[in-house]
């Protein structure tokens, strides 16, 4: 017995978020707000895996010398916001 249209496709769909890698949210890699008053190196880290490629800091917030070096490190940008 074959397999239905809908089954066919179910696979396709299954096999293609295997093979694929998940493409970061557009939305998200324009720009991420981290909401603390020190942005952590753990900060970066998850924003960074999460696909974003700027991060955007309240007008207080600091960063961690640690957090520095690994925006540095992964390529980041920071906008701090006014």
């Amino acid at each position: 017995m074959s397999p239905t249209e809908d089954e066919i496709r179910r696979m396709i769909r299954e096999l293609l978020r295997e093979l694929l890698p998940a493409l970061p949210d557009p939305a998200r890699a324009c720009g991420h707000r981290v909401e603390a008053k020190a942005v952590l190196e753990r900060h970066v880290v998850a924003a960074a895996q999460a696909g974003v490629t700027e991060l955007v800091i309240g007008p207080r917030a600091v960063l961690t010398p640690l957090a520095k070096d690994k925006i540095r490190t992964l390529g980041l940008t920071v906008r701090r916001e006014d």
